[in-house]
């Protein structure tokens, strides 16, 4: 395997029997299949001209690393404040990726690594103790986007190229660690790893579990967002409703993991 770094793709084309890609300074690559991993706004989506239905959620995502006082001890946290989620996601070591969905991202991007440390800390109740930011927070806007095909002639798309979810839940990362591990196993045995009847397989096998999590993920964030009356007492009961009920909650778990 050869690992190419800092080298931009210029154009992409496929035949019947090959998928081409040229780089910006001149080289050629070939292969009987090529993946687009490239994110929600994937440059190989965009080669082979598949059209995407794209959603705005109106927020952004705003993401940095800290360092921690206490130990995380590998939980998830996770706090809803009406119009903004923060979520803190354990990392190797001591330290913790923040996600904070917003539709004022502006007012974190301007403070200072301290004063961010500070606020997202406060935030979380000071579970994990004081923070220390190890990484310049950067936002990106939350979109749902759904593709009208994650295959084409030689071509196939995964993770947030082929489809993207509102992070509230968490599960956009396993979606895509989903798509590696189906496709992984589908061309293990394939004598032509680009053949158009596997990769056809490989998107009817993912379209199900995508198009649920997608609901799942849309729906929970109309829910959490929804000011009716009466409709925060619903939410929070079958939450903790959930919660309770170890079977419901292990199944939600496995659907959430791929099994």
């Amino acid at each position: 395997a050869e690992l190419i770094t800092g080298a931009r793709a210029q154009s992409l084309a496929t035949t019947p029997g090959e998928a081409r890609l040229t780089l910006e300074d001149g080289r050629e690559l070939a292969a009987e299949l090529l993946v687009g991993a490239d994110g929600a706004n994937s440059w190989v989506r965009g080669e082979l001209g598949l059209q995407a239905s794209v959603k705005p959620y109106g927020q952004s995502g705003v993401v940095a690393n800290f360092a921690c006082e206490r130990p995380h001890q590998g939980v998830a946290r996770q706090w809803f404040f009406g119009d903004s989620i923060l979520a803190w996601l354990p990392m190797a070591g001591n330290r913790i990726s923040m996600v904070w969905s917003t539709p004022d991202s502006q007012s974190l991007l301007r403070l200072s690594p301290e004063a961010l440390s500070e606020r997202v800390a406060v935030a979380g109740g000071r579970q994990l103790g004081e923070l220390e930011a190890i990484t310049p927070a950067a936002a990106f806007p939350l979109r749902l986007i759904q593709p009208e095909a994650v295959a084409a002639e030689r071509v196939v798309l995964i993770g947030d190229a082929a489809h993207t979810v509102h992070p509230l839940a968490g599960q956009g990362v396993n979606l895509g660690f989903q798509d590696a591990a189906q496709l992984a196993g589908l061309l293990a045995s394939a004598p032509d790893c680009g053949d158009w009847m596997l990769l056809r397989r490989y998107q009817r096998q993912r379209r199900e579990a995508v198009a649920a999590m997608q609901l799942g993920c849309d729906g929970l964030y109309r829910l959490f967002h929804a000011k009716l009356p009466g409709l925060s007492w619903l939410r929070n009961t079958g939450l903790s409703l959930t919660n309770c009920l170890t079977p419901l909650k292990r199944q939600f778990a496995k659907q959430a993991i791929g099994y």
